[in-house]
């Protein structure tokens, strides 16, 4: 079964990237078929990141895990390095899980602050936390990786 598709270029292109110009997506570990060495070559590549998680992984404890998760690098102005003045640099089915599951609105973004923008698409995908728990499962390789 294939993945419901939320691309418009149509809205994408009027909107001008104003959520990848402010913010960056989370990567799936699914989003690399390739497994540990697909990861560690993204790492290296600079293009991407390794993030981390500390909170409450379930509802069912109390307790505070700290995790680590992978998500494209910020650009000096603070937005996704992917994001080119034509779009992203990545092909829709390339690109980061929650970048895919973002659905474009013609609806304009709200500003809460002057450096928060909440963006008008909306997210069909998985929240940080879920994200986080499914990325558990490389947690030693991406410690390994920040270590250096």
């Amino acid at each position: 079964m294939s993945e419901i598709t939320y691309e418009n270029k149509v809205l994408c292109a009027a909107c001008g990237g104003k959520c990848c110009r402010i913010a960056v997506g989370v990567c799936s570990p699914d989003d690399f078929p390739g497994g540990e060495g697909q990861i560690t070559e993204a790492v290296k590549s600079a293009k991407f990141i390794i993030d981390n998680f500390e909170g409450l992984l379930t509802d069912d404890t109390n307790e505070i895990t700290v995790t680590y998760l992978v998500r494209p690098a910020r650009n000096e102005k603070g937005g996704c390095v992917l994001w080119t003045e034509t779009g992203c640099e990545l092909e829709y089915a390339q690109r980061p899980y929650t970048c895919r599951m973002f659905e474009p609105s013609d609806a304009v973004a709200v500003v809460l602050t002057k450096s928060v923008v909440k963006c008008a698409c909306a997210n069909h995908g998985k929240d940080f936390r879920a994200l986080a728990l499914d990325w558990l499962k490389y947690a030693d390789l991406l410690k390994k990786l920040l270590e250096g």
